[in-house]
């Protein structure tokens, strides 16, 4: 049996470790021999010194709460033992998307196209849940995910797809404010806006989102290799690449319709970007509707689940591309 925090969460094994937490899959136990696995997000023992981690940790706990959607990752309870801060989340059994293009990519292989729509329809919902998202008094909360990328989204064996990690997450009222000209999130998905330190509103994540769908269409990010100076230059120099170079197995119409998409969403000037999340979620289903309207999470979440068994190679892969390109065929 493994540790057990508060007599009521065991922990099972530690899945993940980063900068600021570890995130471990327990088991909530309750009366009458009932359990339920969650995970376990807590900061890690070193931080617990130093209030501005503590102070960010709960800035995250506080948004996370207030959202209650599908597509965002749900926290359960935020509590303290021995001094440690810790949050009780919703177990996702399944991968971010980040290890699914990292095996692909190892294969030579991609997540299919009418695949890869669904998941953004789903990115953006969460999005526009957490754009529009007001407090207990029915103010605006104002938040901004600012780090839309493959690691912050969960793809669940069952099909769900979730956002999670709003640890650097802009709030209106959060306590922790970034110093001004400070620059966090992981810069291969940062807007130009968010890369020169200038101020952000919600279209910083829907160009985030856009540079996501890009990286997943074309199976690694396009500047993949490139050092940080590089990569500031190019997004200093930001134009949309051409779908039908990076991508000429696909045809025509699909091209044509993620172009659009991608022009839009992952413009320069803010201005000229979809109004908000859901503008551009309802451009996408319109995508999918077109290649495979009969696509669902459940077939995402068992492509993953090959993937991640290791049970996925060419044959298969060619297999769901040519029932993609099939149903398009009949449209």
């Amino acid at each position: 049996m493994g540790k057990v925090l508060l007599e009521k969460y065991e922990l099972l094994e530690r899945v993940g470790v980063g900068g600021m937490a570890e995130v471990y899959r327990a088991r909530l136990l309750s009366a009458h021999g009932l359990s339920k696995v969650v995970a376990i997000k807590r900061i890690l023992p070193y931080h617990c010194e130093d209030r501005n981690f503590v102070q960010m940790f709960l800035d995250e706990a506080k948004i996370a709460l207030a959202l209650n959607h599908a597509c965002v990752g749900q926290i359960y309870e935020l509590n303290e033992e021995d001094g440690v801060y810790f949050l009780a989340m919703e177990y996702i059994d399944g991968p971010n998307l980040s290890v699914v293009i990292k095996r692909l990519r190892k294969a030579g292989l991609r997540i299919p196209v009418d695949m890869v729509l669904y998941v953004m329809t789903q990115v953006c919902a969460a999005l526009y849940a957490a754009h529009t998202q007001v407090d207990d008094e029915g103010h605006h909360m104002h938040i901004i995910h600012r780090d839309v990328s493959p690691h912050n989204v969960m793809v669940g064996r069952s099909g769900p797809v979730k956002l999670i990690d709003f640890g650097i997450a802009k709030a209106k009222d959060r306590l922790v404010q970034t110093a001004a000209g400070t620059v966090r999130g992981k810069l291969l998905y940062m807007s130009p806006e968010q890369a020169a330190s200038r101020k952000l509103d919600h279209r910083t994540d829907l160009f985030s989102a856009g540079m996501l769908l890009l990286t997943l269409v074309n199976g690694q990010h396009i500047w993949r290799g490139l050092d940080e100076v590089e990569v500031l230059l190019s997004i200093r120099n930001w134009s949309v690449p051409r779908i039908s170079e990076l991508r000429p197995d696909l045809d025509e119409p699909t091209t044509a319709d993620i172009q659009r998409v991608l022009e839009r969403s992952m413009a320069f000037d803010q201005e000229e970007r979809y109004p908000d999340a859901e503008a551009f979620r309802a451009d996408l289903i319109k995508v999918v509707a077109r290649i495979n309207p009969v696509l669902s999470g459940i077939e995402v979440g068992e492509f993953v689940g090959r993937v991640m068994d290791g049970h996925l190679d060419n044959r298969t892969m060619d297999t769901v591309s040519l029932r993609t390109h099939r149903v398009a065929s009949n449209l």
